[in-house]
């Protein structure tokens, strides 16, 4: 019996603790056009934004007429097109 209770207060206890932490940690969501992603941290969402606000990114590479508002999805285009 007294195993049980033991257990039971654990549980409790972790469940509080993770509360606990979402109230002190509140996930950060981006707002940008309707995004939704979360981020455990303020300077993670920063980096985010600064990626929506960025504009007029053109491929270089070769004769590649591929222009993106992101350098995130540029890199990634550059990567996945021109196997860099």
């Amino acid at each position: 019996m007294m195993l049980i209770l033991h257990s039971m207060c654990i549980n409790v206890l972790r469940m509080l603790s993770r509360k606990l932490l979402m109230l002190l940690h509140p996930i950060r969501k981006c707002d940008w056009n309707g995004c939704g992603e979360e981020f455990p941290s303020h300077a993670a969402l920063g980096i985010h934004i600064r990626n929506h606000r960025a504009k007029n990114c053109y491929c270089q590479w070769g004769d590649c007429d591929y222009t993106c508002d992101s350098p995130l999805i540029l890199e990634l285009h550059i990567y996945e097109e021109h196997s860099v």
